[in-house]
This record gives structure tokens, C-alpha cells and sequence, in this order.
């Protein structure tokens, strides 16, 4: 109390670790109140909660009792910080409709939405298991390829007919995938191969339904990081919301062959994303050689930058899939393999490489024309000749030099330095041609023997068309990312 005495109106503002901590102690605060001594009642309708059977950011999931039809159920009710909330009540809502929408075997059946004393819940078929992201935390190794095309298979079926219904998920993740055993066990059932379960879909909680009329996407942001694709990220309207869970299927499968998604060592939101928009999709053969080549096509074309370049729909995934589970030739032609070299030439790292290309080989020439210059100097001592032979070396080796310091600009982001560079290089061209074509003979005193004067210059004509293809793919790069973009890429 003194301290406040003598300091009245203390500063209210926080500094952002003080903000990290305070907001970390609510949410624990909130968790463990939900842990002990949940705010819904005991009963809720004509149900009986009996115990907890999961817990999400959003929703406490209970294990109840129907006393009207004699059956045990699951409802997942808000966390106490959401109840009365507007947005909470839509968003039960709509998971409700779409899952109702879609009767499949694949997804788990909801059949009611109860309300009683201010609180509203999800009622839905009980099923006994784990789910996929449980499942996965546990295992030591790598999913075998014959495993995790089961599971794919079966969730391309699933969402298949929620597509035909005009019901998108738009959040799919290991979390929402349920592991159902086929038969009583008394097995861990991490020990379980996935063969041994039924798999079933849950959480249509950011789904979209057309019939409705697609509301705006910025919702969807509020999905899991990791299994987005750019589009949603973005907020982008109009988009296929089809090729939103045919790339969220894709991060799957390559999480289920490499043993993480494509970004797991990144740990901030703002890392996922950067890399997310420099189209830096890692081919899961790149992590294990050990991976199918076929297979590893569907995943990288499942999780293609834009939507138009993955597959048509989750049949022409599910069809590759089990092209590939037969030994049959998959979809993956010549469209995408430019896509594919598209997307690896509009990488950001493409301009590093290339300015570290041109430091590395205009090195290379600048140190044996340097060379030649103290050996004519040697020359012109003993003999009083080839003054002007020296001069021209002198601009030779000022080019070369040049390069390698207008490359070292673009590595510090300075790419107005493409410019000039094109120009140098350029340069190189022409008088490496008219040497090599016997037109002009630089050193002509030195190398005055003509066959190898021509083979000289076709070498040194060679790797400069060599740099000035690596220049324009750079150039190709720093024009590609630096087109309007939102805050992921490009539109």
C-alpha cells in the first residue's frame, strides 16, 4: 500500500511480457476451473452428463446419458468463457447443420442441438477411441505407406460425399479425426495399427455450407496454422472451398509419411505463414528417401501454392491414391511438373542462390585474368610488349569485379543492382561470342594459337550464357515476389 501511496497514478500500460504472462494465467485459470468444477450442470435437457470425455480450445466434450432413448451420447458444450456468446451459438449452429447434412459412415452423426438454462450443446453418436493426432503424438516411428493410404482413402470418401452435399470442412487436422477400434480391445490402442480402426470425421465447427451461401472466409483464420492453405490464411473471397480441405488432406499425408507437417519447426505463427508465402512446400522425399516418388507427387500436388493447380476435386485425390495403392500410373503430367518448377523458381531463396552463383564464378574468371595481368606484367619488363593487352585485361577483371559486388547487393535486398548486372553480363556475352566466333582476340599475344583460342572462348562463352540464365531466373524470382500481395503472397 505504501508503494501505491507515494506512486498514485501508476503507469497502466504493460510491457508484452507482463501481457504474455497475464493472459497465460487466465487461460490456465479458465482450463483448470473447466477441469474441476465444470459450470454445466449436471443435467442439460434430457441428458446426463457423466464425465468428461474431451477437451478443446473452444468446447468441453461430455459423455451423457439419453434418458429418453436409453443411449449414451456425446455433447460438446462451450467452455464457460464462450457460453452466452453470440458468436458461440453460430458457430454450434452451423457445425450442426453441416455435420447433419452429411450421413455418412465416415463422419460422426449429430442429432440434436439442446438448450437448457442458458446453455447450449451438440449432441452426437459417442464414440470410444482416440483420435489421429493422439494416436501419432505416440508412435516412435514413421506411419507405414500401406497405413496411411487407409486412412486417406477413408477420408476422402468421407468428405467426397460431404462435398456432393455442398458441406466443406475447412478444418481439417489429426484432431478432428476420429479412431473408432472395429473390435473390443484391451490393447493400448497406440499399439494398434490404423488398419485396426474405423475412421470417422468430426468437428464441422468453421465447415461451410453452399446451400446457405458461403459467408465470408475471414472466419476461417481461426483454423489450425499448420493444415491451412495460403488462400484461407489470406482471407481470400471467392476461392474454391473444395481445394481448402484438399490441401489440409495433403499436409496430412505428409505428416503421417515424414513424421511432422511441413512447418513443424517453425514455432511462431508469423514463421508458418513467411514460409507458407515463399511457396516453400518441402517435398516429403527431401525428409525420407524411403518415400514412394508417386506418392510424394499426390501430396505436393494436394498442397499446391494455388488452388487451381491441385487436384480437381478430393475424387481425383482419392482416385490417384488408389491408383498408387495398385501399382497404376497416377495423374501427375507435364502441368504439373511446370508447376512445380514454377513454384521452386518463385522462391525467395532463388535470389540468394543466384547472387551467390555469380560472386562464385565471376570470382573464378576475375582471379585468372589477375593472374594473367602479373604474368604479361612480367612479360613487358623482359620484352617491352603487350601495354595495350594489359589495358584490356585491366577492364576485364573491373567487370568481373563489378558482378561480384553487384551481387553481393542483392543478398543485402538491394535488387536495383539487377540492372546494371544485366548489362555487365550482357557484356561478357558479346565478347566472349566475337572471341569464340574469331572475330575479336582478346590477348591475341598471349593465345596465339587458334585452335585454342577458340576453344577458350567457347568455354568462357558457355559459362557466361550459363550466368545470364542464372541471372534471369533471379530476376524471374525478385519480379514474382514483388507483385501486390495481402500478407501472405501474392493474390
Amino acid at each position: 500500500m505504501s508503494g501505491l501511496a507515494h506512486n498514485p497514478d501508476p503507469d497502466p500500460e504493460l510491457s508484452e511480457e507482463e501481457a504474455d504472462f497475464f493472459l497465460k494465467a487466465i487461460k490456465e485459470y479458465f482450463r483448470s476451473r473447466d477441469r474441476k468444477n465444470p459450470t454445466s450442470p449436471k443435467f442439460l435437457g434430457n441428458y446426463i452428463l457423466e464425465s468428461i470425455a474431451g477437451q478443446g480450445g473452444f468446447g468441453i466434450v461430455y459423455r451423457a446419458h439419453d434418458t429418453i432413448r436409453k443411449r449414451t451420447v456425446a455433447i460438446k458444450i462451450p467452455r464457460s468463457e464462450f457460453l452466452g456468446d453470440e458468436q458461440c451459438r453460430r458457430t454450434l449452429a452451423r457445425e450442426a447443420r453441416a455435420a447433419a447434412l452429411v450421413r455418412h459412415p465416415g463422419v460422426v452423426e449429430v442429432f440434436d442441438i439442446v438448450e437448457a438454462d442458458g446453455t447450449s450443446g451438440i449432441v452426437s453418436e459417442f464414440c470410444e477411441g482416440t483420435s489421429l493426432y493422439e494416436w501419432l503424438k505416440k508412435q516412435a516411428a514413421t506411419v507405414p505407406t500401406k497405413s496411411a493410404l487407409y486412412v486417406m482413402t477413408r477420408l476422402c470418401e468421407a468428405l467426397e460425399y460431404a462435398h456432393s452435399q455442398q458441406v466443406y470442412h475447412c478444418d481439417l487436422k489429426p484432431a478432428n479425426v476420429l479412431l473408432i477400434p472395429k473390435s473390443p480391445t484391451e490393447q493400448e490402442l497406440s499399439a494398434l495399427p490404423l488398419e485396426a480402426f474405423d475412421i470417422k470425421l468430426t468437428d464441422f465447427g468453421l465447415a461451410q455450407v453452399k446451400l446457405e451461401g458461403f459467408s465470408s472466409i475471414s472466419h476461417l483464420s481461426a483454423g489450425t496454422p499448420h493444415y491451412m492453405p495460403p488462400e484461407q490464411i489470406n482471407g481470400e473471397k471467392n476461392t474454391p472451398r473444395a481445394a481448402i480441405d484438399i490441401y489440409s488432406l495433403g499436409v496430412m499425408l505428409h505428416e503421417m509419411l515424414v513424421g511432422r507437417t511441413p512447418f513443424d519447426n517453425t514455432e511462431n505463427l508469423l514463421g508458418i505463414y513467411q514460409q507458407i508465402s515463399n511457396r516453400s512446400m518441402p517435398s516429403a522425399r527431401q525428409q525420407s528417401r524411403s518415400i514412394p516418388r508417386d506418392l510424394d507427387r499426390i501430396c505436393l500436388k494436394a498442397m499446391a501454392y494455388t488452388p487451381e493447380h491441385r487436384y480437381s476435386s478430393v475424387a481425383a485425390l482419392n482416385q490417384d491414391l488408389q491408383s498408387f495403392a495398385e501399382e497404376k500410373a497416377i495423374s501427375w503430367g507435364f502441368s504439373d511438373r511446370l508447376n512445380r518448377a514454377k513454384t521452386w523458381l518463385g522462391h525467395t531463396n532463388r535470389i540468394a542462390e543466384t547472387a551467390w552463383f555469380l560472386i562464385a564464378s565471376n570470382a573464378m574468371v576475375f582471379l585468372w585474368v589477375m593472374a594473367l595481368i602479373i604474368w604479361l606484367g612480367h612479360i613487358e619488363r623482359q620484352y617491352g610488349v603487350l601495354g595495350a593487352t594489359i589495358g584490356v585485361s585491366y577492364l576485364l577483371a573491373s567487370d568481373h569485379l563489378f558482378m561480384m559486388l553487384g551481387a553481393w547487393q542483392l543478398l543485402r535486398g538491394r535488387y536495383v543492382y539487377f540492372y546494371p548486372l544485366f548489362c555487365a553480363a550482357t557484356f561478357n556475352l558479346v565478347l566472349s561470342f566475337l572471341g569464340m566466333a574469331g572475330i575479336v582476340y582478346p590477348h591475341v599475344e598471349v593465345y596465339n594459337n587458334r585452335i585454342f583460342r577458340i576453344i577458350l572462348f567457347t568455354l568462357l562463352h558457355s559459362g557466361f550464357c550459363l550466368q545470364m540464365i542464372v541471372l534471369i531466373l533471379g530476376y524471374y524470382c525478385f519480379r514474382k515476389n514483388t507483385r501486390p500481395k495481402t500478407i501472405l503472397g501474392p493474390k
